[in-house]
């Protein structure tokens, strides 16, 4: 869950379609995403707009099923580049505030899971 607002890779359009100021608000105010069930090497909620809008989170509260699971966040939908933080599995379900805007969620397995 996180608290969230909307951006498009459009400058323009980003004011006027998704200026709302988040960071005053918390983690109980929050819209929820999921994977669906399965781990995805890359989250970014996108709306499906004839401009590419996007979700971008400022503070995100993590809730994982297996607590042996790192998010790492990323100031990009892509998520490349150097991180800008982690949720770590000691800060599940707590509301951790990010130093820049997170725009997509990527998960690393905290365990050596090779069966070959």
């Amino acid at each position: 869950m996180g608290n969230t607002r909307c951006y498009s890779t459009d400058p323009t359009t980003d004011a006027s379609v998704c200026g709302k100021n988040i960071t005053e608000s918390d983690c109980s105010t929050s819209s929820a995403f999921t994977s669906g069930g399965g781990p995805i090497a890359c989250f970014n909620w996108r709306a499906p707009t004839s401009i590419p809008l996007y979700s971008e989170y400022e503070k995100l509260s993590v809730k994982s099923a297996s607590k042996a699971i790192e998010f790492v966040a990323y100031d990009n939908a892509e998520c490349t580049g150097t991180p800008i933080g982690s949720v770590k599995p000691s800060e599940d379900d707590t509301c951790k505030k990010f130093p820049r805007t997170v725009r997509g969620l990527a998960y690393k397995a905290l365990w050596n899971a090779d069966l070959s």
